[in-house]
């Protein structure tokens, strides 16, 4: 992640990660959700995002993204 994050900033890449579920948790989507944190419960994607001066964009369910 550390990787990832150097390589977000040299380019002066803000990030926007979508973090997508469904609530029922019944997962009716083809997308791998990733809920890895941090050693301070942080999810890492949400910090990999705001680290760039983006954010997290959650979305309840995959039909919202139509």
């Amino acid at each position: 992640m550390a990787d990832a994050l150097e390589a977000l900033l040299e380019n002066d890449v803000i990030a926007y990660v979508p973090q997508i579920y469904d609530g029922s948790k019944r997962d009716n989507c083809d997308v791998l959700h990733i809920y890895q944190r941090d050693i301070s419960g942080e999810p890492l994607l949400k910090k990999l995002a705001e680290s760039t001066g983006g954010r997290m964009l959650e979305v309840r369910g995959w039909r919202t993204l139509e």
